[in-house]
């Protein structure tokens, strides 16, 4: 099979791109700048400037770049989610299938999250920041798109060997001898190995399920967060002992931050924002029934295994 992998560079896009090549497909990659190790045919495209002019034929367009951030300008964020969205689209017009590579951030921000399903009622503007909305008009330009199967996934904090965002954050939060962290730890989370979004995406490629369907992915396993950075602190042999800002102060903490990172000339990202604190300091949990129904997708990792083969990468 003849497949089209987008944001090819970045960490979730690379794991795809390897992945489908193994499974004995043709693989043709994207990305702004090639990196020394790109798997695939790789082409140099930032999608934010438009098609390409000689795109291949594919059968499957797998979508995954994207302006992953939580703190860059909010035009800069749309344009690569939302009208990139659209030219990777319309740039494969006689594929078969585009997968998406959404987020659960979509999901509305003052709801309960627990054990959230796709059918939740989601309305434009209703997400945390710039990046969740715009990654929800990303997925209402899948809904528009022309290919016969067009499936969007929506995981939750994907984790895995080079993964560029959440690990090295935890990694510099140690302060004074101490892990830093929101809320009290009792709260659920579902987390998405990238291996099991992987398997997610060649069971999407295998059923071609018609229309535009939505799927959640995540671990099979919930745990606390309490006991998802126990885990990750055994496995670095981090010493820090873990202290939870309750939410309302971290809140506050984040606001302050984000004020100093806006208005003070010169300052760097701030370091906590709102979104860090309402993905992390509350329950949020995601129901994977769909998806292991219509499907027949089976997480293949957990945390414990995955956690184990961070720390063993980072320590080589």
């Amino acid at each position: 099979m003849e497949i089209a992998v987008t944001g090819a560079t970045g960490f979730i896009g690379s794991h795809i791109a390897l992945s489908m090549i193994k499974r004995g497909h043709t693989v043709y990659t994207f990305g702004r700048k090639q990196q020394r190790d790109t798997p695939g045919i790789f082409t140099e495209w930032d999608i934010t400037h438009g098609g390409l002019f000689n795109a291949p034929s594919v059968d499957v367009v797998i979508h995954c770049a994207a302006l992953a951030s939580d703190w860059a300008p909010s035009s800069d964020i749309f344009t690569a989610n939302v009208f990139g969205t659209s030219t990777v689209a319309a740039t494969f017009p006689r594929a078969r299938q585009i997968i998406y590579i959404s987020t659960a951030s979509v999901y509305p921000k003052n709801i309960p999250k627990e054990n959230l399903s796709e059918d939740t009622r989601i309305l434009p503007g209703s997400q945390t920041n710039s990046y969740a909305a715009s990654k929800f008009e990303g997925e209402c330009v899948i809904h528009a798109a022309p290919q016969t199967s067009r499936v969007i996934l929506r995981p939750h904090i994907v984790y895995g060997v080079g993964d560029r965002h959440i690990l090295p954050r935890i990694l510099r939060a140690p302060r004074f001898g101490k892990l830093f962290s929101i809320g009290d730890g009792t709260n659920h989370l579902s987390i998405t190995a990238v291996e099991n979004l992987v398997a997610a995406i060649d069971c999407a490629i295998q059923k071609q399920p018609s229309g535009c369907v939505t799927y959640n992915v995540a671990d099979q396993h919930i745990e606390t967060l309490d006991t998802l950075l126990s885990t990750l602190k055994k496995e670095f042999a981090m010493q820090e002992k873990t202290v939870y800002v309750p939410k309302k102060a971290a809140h506050v903490l984040a606001r302050l931050s984000e004020y100093y990172a806006t208005y003070v000339p010169g300052s760097a990202a701030p370091f906590l924002t709102t979104y860090v604190v309402e993905h992390v300091g509350d329950t949020f949990t995601l129901d994977i029934t769909k998806i292991k129904r219509e499907l027949e997708y089976q997480p293949i990792t957990d945390y414990r295994e995955g956690f184990a083969k961070l720390a063993q990468h980072t320590r080589l």
